[in-house]
């Protein structure tokens, strides 16, 4: 029998291939195993010219904690300016005091 944490798991990675379809290119690889306040994961595709990246640093919290999210950032050195990052959090969390330049994707499965 799976736990609520597995659910949680299985709802994240439907919510991601929806953002980031397989049928458009991307191609996923996690950076760390899903933990129980979220996880983190690289996408890539190939283009005609060069490539695109996106990371998504994915929190189960409410009220998104700044701290972890700008230590995700630095630990996986994900400040380059190729590389487009989105913060994925319930649809009912509150990123007021959370500023990140490339967007915010709300996972209709939580909240």
């Amino acid at each position: 029998m799976g736990s609520n944490e597995d659910a949680m798991h299985q709802f994240e990675r439907k919510e991601l291939s929806q953002a980031f379809p397989l049928s458009d290119g991307w191609k996923r690889n996690p950076l760390n195993s899903p933990g129980a306040n979220g996880s983190t994961h690289v996408f890539r595709r190939d283009l005609r010219v060069g490539s695109e990246s996106a990371t998504v640093i994915v929190r189960y919290e409410t009220v998104v904690n700044v701290q972890t999210v700008t230590a995700t950032r630095t630990q996986y050195n994900l400040n380059s300016v190729k590389n487009r990052i989105f913060l994925m959090v319930p649809k009912n969390a509150d990123v007021t005091s959370f500023s990140l330049d490339n967007g915010v994707i709300t996972m209709s499965s939580f909240g």
